[in-house]
């Protein structure tokens, strides 16, 4: 009788939050008194003929992935007859938010469930879901408050971090052998939840792109061919700010922090030969929802623990010794029972605005620990200078929305940088090292972009691709029978550019390695611009789904307008300068 009445009241509950993601109330539309009206209305109460559909929901929806739905989501709320085209975007990403509550309602139950299951590996991805459709519903919030503001860009990254946390969520339910009903409902419904993020976004994307008129809207791109021509065309149409020396979210006195050049008293000490020698609790006493810097000062000593930062630890700083004095240890590898890639990061990080100076992130479960995360992102407007990244496969996981990395050294064997955020890395050393004795090819990049319109990408600058001298040594003994490449699509849209960077002769002359067979190989986004060096020299025996970006083009990789920061450090030459 108890779980009867618990079902009976899982279904009411989701009865009422699927009722309001098809029709929000007139109250919820007026709590927004600043709605910004633009210019061109034109056409705006015309209705398709037979149709019932207002001319400008039938034209924003077919800038969409998914026009059936977007059109059944707008046309379930009154207010899109007569809404402007920054209404109808408000109102998408409305119900893309009640769909991600309903979601995160969905991983509550899974959690209570998979607990008496005994299935270790559904237990795991039931944590992972628990903790991904909370930051979906987080974002997709933030996205509803920002909408009507003049930051569009932050709600394109936000509805990107939140489609990524509900597909991965998705995804691992779908890998999941389980003989529990709600898993496959509730895959459904996450399915569906993908759909409405992904509408939202492709709506946000086509405002920012193409203005308030829906006549030239478009959806995002899903060829190669046509992202390199719809690059050009944004950058012809935005002006690129002046170059300035760090992302703009950062203010003088955090310039100075990530730079070294402040003196700054710690909020904390942590000291491995002290009382105080936990960096998690550390992390546990700062301020919630922190909106001034609270620097974390880990001295010299190596911290064998798995440290988390929650989404309302925010603007934490770590400021360590130098990486070869602060190092932060785990090892947890997917080999080991019940765990998954997303939980084995000896470090992962989730508050916004988040610093780290000075440290090495480390995971030494071997190479024959398969995937092993050092460090795990998704941390928007978050900032790495002077740090390590030390693992084997998967040793960073730039997993969502916006980071920036400067002067940091990442090595590793396969998929080693890998992810699905918006990750912009300058003057720094991508190392492949040696693995396991079976295992002769290295990939230094997966980027995992499952939707055309995610503002996602991995991009390389002014960096530096090399092998330790124990991989270059094997190298040299044995060109054919080890082989290392700049990357390989790990989904459907994976976008991964370089940007002058320095390439050593370890790098395949193909530069690039597939997936699987032809998998994404016409929708993907694998891009050099100016490389050099022994593994560069060779750039016509370049794959031929790879791209030789003109400068125009490298543009939209720029700081300013790929992360939203300026453009570069005052010490770096652009890269599509004369």
């Amino acid at each position: 009788m108890a779980s009867m009445a618990a079902s009976v009241v899982f279904i009411l509950l989701i009865s009422t939050l699927l009722n309001a993601a098809s029709v929000m109330p007139e109250s919820h539309f007026k709590s927004y008194p600043h709605w910004r009206h633009d210019h061109k209305q034109h056409h705006q109460k015309d209705v398709a003929p037979g149709s019932g559909t207002s001319v400008a929901v039938t034209e924003a929806c077919a800038a969409t992935r998914y026009p059936a739905s977007c059109l059944r989501a707008l046309n379930s709320d009154p207010r899109s007859a007569t809404a402007v085209p920054r209404e109808l975007v408000a109102i998408a990403i409305g119900v893309a938010h009640r769909y991600a509550t309903i979601s995160q309602a969905d991983s509550q139950t899974l959690a209570a469930q998979s607990a008496t299951s005994g299935n270790i590996n559904l237990i795991s991805i039931s944590k992972m879901c628990s903790e991904g459709t909370d930051l979906a519903a987080f974002h997709t919030q933030n996205s509803e408050n920002a909408v009507n503001g003049p930051l569009l860009n932050d709600v394109q990254a936000w509805l990107s971090g939140a489609l990524t946390f509900t597909t991965d969520c998705s995804a691992g339910l779908g890998q999941t052998s389980t003989a529990l009903p709600f898993v496959s409902e509730m895959k459904g419904r996450l399915d569906a939840s993908q759909e409405m993020i992904s509408n939202a976004l492709a709506m946000t994307d086509a405002l920012v792109n193409y203005g308030p008129n829906t006549v030239l809207w478009k959806p995002p791109p899903l060829s190669k061919d046509h992202m390199l021509y719809e690059t050009t065309s944004f950058v012809a149409q935005h002006e690129l700010s002046a170059a300035v020396s760090t992302p703009k979210w950062l203010n003088v006195k955090d310039h100075n922090l990530l730079n070294g050049t402040l003196l700054a008293s710690p909020s904390v000490t942590v000291d491995i030969y002290s009382a105080f020698s936990s960096i998690q609790r550390a992390v546990d006493l700062a301020p919630d929802w922190s909106t001034q810097r609270y620097v974390i000062y880990i001295k010299t000593g190596v911290y064998n623990e798995v440290v988390r930062i929650p989404k309302q630890k925010t603007n934490l700083m770590f400021l360590g010794d130098g990486t070869d004095k602060t190092i932060i240890t785990g090892s947890l590898s997917d080999s080991q029972p019940g765990m998954i890639t997303w939980a084995t990061a000896t470090v992962a990080v989730s508050g916004s605005g988040f610093i780290a100076r000075g440290i090495t992130f480390q995971n030494t479960a071997g190479p024959a620990g398969r995937q092993a995360v050092a460090l795990r992102v998704n941390s928007d407007q978050s900032a790495f200078q002077n740090c390590a990244v030390v693992g084997f496969q998967d040793s960073l996981y730039t997993h969502s929305l916006r980071q920036f990395y400067k002067d940091v050294y990442v090595s590793g064997t396969v998929d080693f940088i890998f992810g699905n955020s918006a990750a912009l890395f300058q003057n720094s050393q991508l190392v492949v090292r040696v693995g396991a004795p079976e295992a002769t090819t290295s990939t230094v990049t997966a980027q995992g972009r499952t939707d055309s319109g995610q503002t996602t990408g991995l991009v390389f600058q002014d960096c530096s691709i090399l092998g330790t001298p124990e991989y270059v040594a094997l190298f040299q003994s044995n060109r054919q029978a080890h082989q290392a490449f700049l990357g390989r699509p790990w989904k459907t849209f994976s976008r991964t550019v370089f940007i002058r960077t320095y390439i050593d002769q370890i790098i395949d002359p193909s530069g690039w390695l597939p997936w699987n067979g032809n998998f994404a190989l016409s929708t993907l986004f694998a891009a050099e611009y100016g490389t050099y060096g022994p593994g560069a020299a060779t750039i016509n025996n370049r794959v031929t789904w790879s791209s030789q970006l003109s400068t125009s083009q490298a543009q939209a990789f720029s700081v300013s307008s790929f992360i939203q920061g300026p453009s570069w450090l005052p010490a770096t030459e652009i890269p599509f300068s004369p």
